[in-house]
């Protein structure tokens, strides 16, 4: 017992110590900050503005690293503001012209690839307009099982299954090419109706140009590709993509990436002509 109480007062003792030595050179540390808080934050202002030219990006997180480690040094932070949105004004002086060149190029490309694609707008409903391929058009494809991607404004692709048949009430989808498959399930929404005495059955799923089905078609080589509806998990439906819709989603993806494009590069615009103005009125 009297080991016991000797090792406790012993090891308390090395503890209080060790948290001495601790907060003596916290003190020691915090002290030196405030002496040379000034210093400190000057040659940061410095080596930002050594590097603005050359090394944008560098200089923007030594500016950064002013607001963050000198709060309460308004004037230095004043001083890093008036740098850093020089730095900005002139990335954005210098790129708005290269953005508008690439817009340019991008309203190119869609002119010509809209001539396989319809654009509608309702502006009471939508905020977003949509493109659709003129191969799925719906009044040219009732009573069909085939898959159908849109892409809206922004370049996000609905991939939709329209089944017409006996009611499966399916919640899935897979498409093989080959050896490989690519399938979505535990889909919401689907939606099921009668019209003149046949059923109908579609369901979509928001897809992006960096994954799901309408990539994995538009990526794939050969013309041999099989869609099977699933409930549950259980096939219920199996029929082939034709080589006409293989080549419609093809050209839909391809639609999807340069409308995404476009879409960022304008907003890129929007954000460089607003610091521009911004920046020159400071």
């Amino acid at each position: 017992m009297r080991n016991f109480v000797r090792f406790y007062i012993d090891d308390m003792r090395c503890t209080i110590f060790t948290f001495c030595i601790f907060v003596g050179l916290l003190s020691m540390i915090f002290c030196s900050c405030g002496e040379n808080e000034e210093l400190t934050a000057e040659e940061l202002l410095l080596r930002a503005k050594a590097v603005e030219k050359t090394d944008p990006q560098q200089a923007l997180l030594t500016l950064d690293s002013i607001h963050e480690c000198f709060p309460r040094n308004v004037k230095m932070r004043r001083a890093a503001d008036t740098v850093m949105w020089r730095i900005e004004l002139a990335q954005a002086m210098k790129s708005l012209p290269y953005v508008d060149s690439v817009i340019s190029e991008k309203e190119k490309m869609l002119a010509e690839m809209s001539v396989k694609f319809v654009y509608s707008k309702d502006d009471l409903y939508q905020d977003l307009g949509v493109w659709e391929h003129r191969v799925f058009r719906t009044e040219s494809n009732t009573g069909r099982n085939y898959l159908k991607p849109t892409v809206k404004e922004n370049g996000e692709i609905t991939m939709t299954s329209f089944y017409a048949g006996r009611e499966e009430k399916h919640d899935g989808i897979a498409v093989t090419v080959g050896e490989y498959t690519k399938q979505v399930t535990d889909i919401d929404g689907g939606t099921s109706f009668v019209d003149l005495g046949v059923y109908h059955e579609f369901l979509s799923v928001t897809e992006t140009t960096d994954d799901g089905l309408t990539k994995f078609i538009a990526e794939m080589q050969g013309e041999d590709a099989m869609v099977n509806l699933l409930s549950t998990g259980e096939v219920k439906v199996k029929y082939k993509i034709s080589n006409r819709d293989m080549a419609a989603i093809r050209e839909t993806y391809a639609l999807a990436i340069t409308v995404g494009d476009l879409w960022n590069l304008q907003r890129d615009r929007v954000k460089f002509q607003k610091q521009i103005e911004r920046y020159c009125h400071k």
